[in-house]
Order: C-alpha cells, then sequence, then structure tokens
C-alpha cells in the first residue's frame, strides 16, 4: 500500500478528520512524511494539511515562489509547521447535525456561474474560484443580474462536504452569502452532511453558519503569508 492508501485506511471519515481525509482522497494531492507524522499538499485547493511534527522545510520547496492564497492547516500553532514568516490563526469548523436537506427549491441555470462571468471577475477572486469551477458548479446570488456572491461545494469525503462562499466586499451583508450557501445545501446529495469553516475572526461567516444551523465542532490553526 502506499503512504496515501495507509493514511486513508487509519483516518476515519470524521468531522475533526475532514482536511486531512477529503485532501488524501483528491489524486493530485502530494503526500510526504510517514504515518506517524505527515503533510498532504493539493496545489489546486492551494492548501498543506499536517499532521504530527512535521517542519516546513520538508514541503516548503514544493510551494510557488509567489504563495498568496495559500495556507497550512495544523492542530497547533506551531512555528516549524509553516513557511518563516506565515502568520497563524485560530479556524473554527462547524457541521450541520442533519444530512443535507433538499427543502430549498432546486437550482436553475440563472443561478450557476458562467464562464463568461468568471473570467470578468477582480483577479484574486477569479483565481481562487478557477480550481472550483475546474470540479465543480459554482452557485451565485446576484444584484442587478450580476453574480456578487459564490458558493460551491470546496472539498468532499465520502461523508461530508464543505461549503465556500465568497462575497464582493460592496455587496456583504445583504444576505447574498447566506442565499448562495443555501442553493449550494439544496443541490448535494441527502446522504452527506455539510461542513463549514471560517476564520475565528471572520464573524460574519460564523454569523452565516449558525443562520444556516451549522454549530461548532473543532478548531484548528491556519497559518497563511
Amino acid at each position: 500500500m502506499t503512504l496515501r492508501q495507509r493514511l486513508l485506511a487509519q483516518i476515519p471519515d470524521a468531522p475533526e478528520n475532514f482536511h486531512p481525509r477529503a485532501i488524501l482522497l483528491l489524486s493530485a494531492t502530494q503526500v510526504l512524511g510517514n504515518e506517524q507524522a505527515f503533510a498532504a499538499i493539493d496545489h489546486g485547493m492551494k492548501v498543506v494539511v499536517v499532521r504530527g511534527a512535521i517542519q516546513a522545510s520538508l514541503f516548503e520547496s514544493l510551494l510557488p515562489r509567489d504563495a498568496r492564497g495559500w495556507s497550512v492547516l495544523a492542530q497547533e500553532p506551531n512555528p516549524d509547521f509553516a513557511p518563516r514568516g506565515w502568520r497563524w490563526q485560530r479556524a473554527l469548523f462547524l457541521t450541520k447535525e442533519e444530512a443535507t436537506s433538499r427543502g430549498d427549491r432546486a437550482p436553475g441555470g440563472h443561478e450557476l456561474l458562467t464562464e463568461a462571468e468568471l473570467r470578468a471577475l477582480p483577479t484574486d477572486l477569479r483565481e481562487d474560484l478557477s480550481p472550483r469551477f475546474a470540479r465543480n458548479q459554482i452557485y451565485v446570488s446576484r444584484e442587478n443580474g450580476l453574480p456578487v456572491a459564490f458558493s460551491s461545494v470546496t472539498l468532499r469525503t465520502e461523508s461530508f462536504f464543505d461549503v465556500g462562499v465568497d462575497t464582493l466586499e460592496p455587496f456583504r451583508r445583504r444576505g447574498h452569502a447566506r442565499h448562495a450557501a443555501r442553493l449550494v445545501l439544496a443541490a448535494e446529495p441527502r446522504a452527506r452532511r455539510a461542513h463549514w469553516g471560517a476564520l475565528e475572526s471572520n464573524l460574519a461567516s460564523l454569523a452565516t453558519a449558525a443562520s444556516l444551523g451549522f454549530t461548532t465542532r473543532y478548531s484548528l490553526w491556519a497559518a497563511d503569508p
């Protein structure tokens, strides 16, 4: 068995294991280390998930020189786990106690982001959404016909899926994030439970999650440039 297969065999599909398991399930993920301590790196998601005592020097050379948009997730904010100068912040992760409900109406074509609309977005947001667009549909909330909030499944395991939401700054706090997220929740199979993550400082995202029925389950530490 490969290291990836051995890790998947020993990591249960539970909320607190969502990120290592979801990243390991991606075919392009690079895995370094051993069964006691490893780093899983996915260039599409721009994330490194660390378990155990792994030093950043093990995987730093695999990161692009311009690492904007990348993050490291770890159970403790150890400076050895992130490239030099990266800042640690606490992140909270929430789940819905019940499996996905299809109580909302099924999304229609006008609620999906088109390729032309993706190309017209600001550069940073376009680069963030492009890997998701390649793998999943992105649902949008619109204002005056234009997409202003964007939600999609970012990662999946056998039992869970993660909901990612981005809103253009001038249109925040108008209910757009909640509307876009509800479209994703309505579209996913009932057998999977929804998962949501946000920095502890992102009170707006946490409030949106709470309004949708998510409750806090666990926390990790996130480091970024």
